[in-house]
């Protein structure tokens, strides 16, 4: 069986480093294993940062990536983001803020330093060599990618360096990137920075960097604490040779999966369907998932799929070439899941009720099975280790920023200029609840809120110094810039979901998914079913509703 692999594996013929080794066959357990103590270890250097006004304690820029590469704070960007003199707010992934300066950068090369003013100790990455990276060699992409608009773990995506002359000077690969992410790092297998977030192209595959070399090449120049328009503008230097250690390695070409997935293969294709319907005139086409259902009537099966790809009329589902018709049982509008009934034996679905809860499970850098409709599977890594709510495209806010401590919310910000600010709420008001929906975290405020439409009354109930009080306030439309459509971030082949946010629960995966494979089921490098793709959400990411959510669903619409 042939499985289709998103171009970050295809056609395999790695070079690796000499620190992991891996067998003449290559053993994706111990590439999987590798990744994921790769984004462990430097996943803390990884910050995203703004330019930010001290005096009144303000963003003032869009958000972006860089990363730590020294003990007492230098960091990599890129210059198109960080310019000399600039003050930024940067934000570790543990929710640590610190105040940096831009020092020095090349636009030519897109190359930038800054430096966090605040004294201290800070984790940070070991800076490698890219003068000897060859193609094929893995990569490990981490940043901040804007139209995610998540906080905390940067998501982390799986690709390879690939050959490219559409900018000279440039590093290509193919671990996607967006807006947001610029400035953020790339690593080799060893957890080193081999380059640094700077450009994309129409291309799936064209994601450019800045090559760590030209960091080292002009190092003193970048702290001068001047800017270059042009490289033969700044002084270089002598970049040190790099160390035997650092040797590349080349294993036999990858030409069929490796042992250890084979058995999985059957299990990803005999649990999924190929649906198509029609909603009023429109032809539809969706991925479904058939789930083993307890004492389910002979000759029934179910099967699960997202509901605004399924239409109600006509419905059909195939697999190896045989058709069976479907009835909707239920549908959840907030999960965007649907319940088809089909009067058929299909055969052994996921045994759903079976598995215990998997939110253990969760590792940044775990390789994931999907099942598409054009081909068997398509392998992609878990961005991120959260579980994690997407908002209803930040249209829709309060006015306010929150904070969690101790299992309670409260206010930390309150913009002067906001409508928010005439309301009678003050900084270090706890939030209690919003329309009677107890609130424990941000993440369960942030979705009471982002659920209602600009312009909707909520009734906020809170505390200030152990009094309780209750307000009724408006919500406003976030200002907030979306998407150019002619940026190449938002023409990528397939394109999004039309139904993409406003999800509760999900995970983040970096498949290359189409609209239609969504319904799909998920699966980890071990046979566990992770739960069901529900959106292609933009350019570097897909998201999926997780195996208890699904659970929940089912158990809602069939009353087990």
């Amino acid at each position: 069986m042939r499985i289709r692999l998103f171009s970050t594996i295809t056609g395999l013929a790695l070079l690796l480093t000499s620190g992991p080794l891996f067998s003449q066959q290559l053993d994706y357990r111990s590439l999987e294993k590798s990744i994921q103590e790769v984004v462990k270890k430097v996943a803390p250097a990884t910050v995203s940062a703004h330019s930010y006004d001290t005096t009144q304690q303000r963003i003032t820029g869009p958000t972006f990536s860089a990363v730590v590469v020294s003990e007492d704070g230098l960091i990599l960007t890129a210059a198109h983001a960080s310019s000399p003199g600039g003050v930024y707010q940067v934000i570790f992934p543990d929710g640590k803020t610190v105040i940096a300066k831009g020092i020095g950068s090349i636009s030519e090369n897109d190359a930038a330093i800054m430096k966090i003013l605040n004294k201290g100790k800070y984790p940070h990455a070991e800076m490698g060599w890219s003068s000897s990276l060859t193609p094929f060699q893995p990569t490990i992409s981490m940043g901040y990618p804007a139209n995610m608009r998540q906080s905390g773990h940067p998501l982390v995506r799986f690709g390879h360096v690939n050959e490219s002359t559409l900018f000279p000077g440039f590093l290509c690969n193919t671990a996607l990137m967006e807006p947001g992410d610029s400035g953020g790092p790339l690593f080799d297998l060893n957890g080193r920075v081999i380059g640094i977030h700077s450009r994309i192209w129409q291309s799936m595959d064209a994601n450019y960097e800045v090559p760590v070399d030209k960091f080292r090449k002009y190092w003193d120049a970048l702290l001068s604490g001047k800017f270059f328009l042009l490289d033969k503008l700044a002084q270089e230097q002598k970049i040190p040779e790099m160390p035997a250690a650092y040797a590349i390695k080349p294993i036999p070409a990858l030409e069929n999966m490796p042992q250890n997935f084979s058995a999985l293969l059957a299990s990803v294709e005999n649990s999924s369907f190929s649906i198509s319907s029609k909603k009023v005139n429109e032809s539809l086409d969706a991925m479904g998932t058939l789930i083993a259902v307890p004492n389910a009537a002979a000759n029934t099966s179910y099967i699960i799929s997202k509901s605004s790809i399924v239409g109600d009329d006509a419905i059909s589902i195939s697999q190896k070439n045989k058709t069976y018709a479907a009835t909707v049982v239920s549908r959840d509008s907030l999960k965007d899941l649907v319940l088809l009934k089909v009067n058929a034996d299909l055969g052994n679905g996921i045994k759903l009720f079976q598995q215990t809860e998997n939110n253990g499970s969760f590792t940044a850098g775990k390789f994931l099975l999907s099942a598409t409709g054009s081909e068997p599977a398509m392998i992609s890594v878990l961005s991120s280790p959260s579980i994690s709510f997407i908002p209803r495209n930040g249209n829709t806010w309060l006015g306010v920023t929150t904070t969690d401590r101790n299992n309670k919310v409260y206010i930390d910000h309150i913009p002067a200029y906001g409508k928010i600010s005439g309301a009678k709420l003050k900084t270090g008001d706890r939030i209690v609840s919003i329309n009677g929906v107890k609130v424990n975290n941000s993440d369960d405020y942030g979705w009471e809120i982002a659920r209602q439409l600009p312009g909707s009354m909520v009734t906020l109930k809170g505390k200030r110094h152990g009094f309780g009080f209750s307000r009724k306030l408006q919500l406003q439309k976030q200002a907030f810039s979306g998407p150019n459509e002619k940026h190449p971030a938002e023409q990528f082949e397939g394109g999004k979901s039309v139904r993409n946010d406003s999800f509760r629960k999900t995970f983040i995966h970096d498949a290359r998914l189409f609209p239609s494979d969504c319904g799909s089921p998920v699966f980890d490098s071990e046979g566990r079913f992770m739960g069901i793709n529900i959106a292609r959400v933009c350019r570097t990411s897909s998201v999926a509703i997780p195996a208890d959510e699904v659970k929940a669903f089912l158990q809602s619409a069939l009353k087990i």
